[in-house]
């Protein structure tokens, strides 16, 4: 659980927070793309 955390957080510092969301469309993206945020 930990490293999907540290995957979270690699998002987030280099797309910025307004890039990284919980959303449905967001998480179905990253779920196509083969990442589970």
């Amino acid at each position: 659980m930990s490293f999907e955390k540290n995957i979270r957080g690699e998002f987030v510092r280099i797309l910025g927070k307004e890039w990284v969301k919980d959303d449905q469309g967001t998480l179905y993206t990253y779920r196509c793309d083969g990442l589970a945020l």
